[in-house]
């Protein structure tokens, strides 16, 4: 199969006739249960290099799922294939990071990183660049949200990774929060409730102040999706990480309370 085929067979994937998509998705199961090693090197590949929107948000939902503990292509490749598949995700997100996959991009990387760590491997490269942009005030503030997205969605699985990385962390969320970006604030915040959800780590505690502060700052600018949402996250901290807030109660009420009245909220 070449590259011409895989194009059609995503193609055919997305398509709206249902015979077609049908007649696509068994051809595609049959691919993987045969070579899905080849398969996975191939959507790679082809992430990294499409410049067709729709090509790479096939090929990333795909490679989630073969990321995923119900696959074990990653598992049983040799270390050549393993880090050539690494290197090509990671030029994945340096180009999902400015565009609409982004999401998806950091959804899917997040896959293998947890698959990695299951299997006692830890992408060193990978976090080596995520903490190095966090770490510096002046970044991309979109660099800065797809590195909290990758935060929040493996915090789960790595919350002791993270504690043992906890000085790094705390001062990449901190640019992240007083970024101007409403993107970047809310990604750090979801950063960081879900990983203090798994695991207390005391030096948490003095990010609240500017968690507080971004709610409030979207109260003044009228943002209130932005305060909504925000406030949902705060809650569901307040419930599964009480321990992070101890100190703040009352300003994290008056912020609920705050948010509450608000008109449009």
């Amino acid at each position: 199969m070449d590259r011409a085929h895989i194009l059609r067979l995503l193609e055919n994937l997305r398509s709206a006739d249902n015979t077609l998509r049908k007649s696509a998705e068994a051809e595609y199961e049959s691919i993987i249960q045969g070579n899905s090693v080849w398969m996975m090197c191939n959507l790679s590949e082809l992430c990294a290099v499409t410049d067709s929107a729709p090509t790479m948000q096939m090929g990333l939902v795909l490679l989630k799922k073969l990321f995923s503990s119900k696959h074990n292509c990653f598992d049983v490749s040799d270390a050549q294939t393993q880090q050539a598949v690494k290197g090509l995700m990671s030029q994945v997100l340096g180009k999902a990071a400015f565009g609409p996959q982004r999401g998806l991009a950091a959804a899917c990387v997040s896959a293998l990183v947890v698959k990695m760590h299951a299997l006692g491997q830890e992408w060193g490269e990978l976090w080596q660049s995520v903490f190095q942009i966090l770490e510096n005030a002046e970044s991309d503030h979109q660099l800065k949200t797809i590195c909290c997205e990758i935060i929040a969605t493996t915090g789960p699985s790595m919350a002791s990774y993270f504690e043992s990385h906890t000085g790094r962390l705390v001062t990449g969320i901190k640019n992240c929060l007083a970024d101007p970006s409403v993107e970047a604030r809310r990604s750090a915040f979801d950063a960081l409730v879900n990983v203090a959800m798994c695991r207390s780590i005391p030096d948490f505690a003095q990010l609240v102040p500017l968690m507080l502060q971004v709610v409030q700052d979207s109260l003044n600018a009228s943002n209130w999706d932005d305060a909504e949402q925000l406030t949902g996250k705060l809650a569901d901290g307040v419930a599964h990480a009480p321990g992070l807030f101890a100190g703040h109660t009352s300003a994290v009420l008056h912020g609920l309370m705050e948010v509450a009245s608000a008109p449009s909220v």
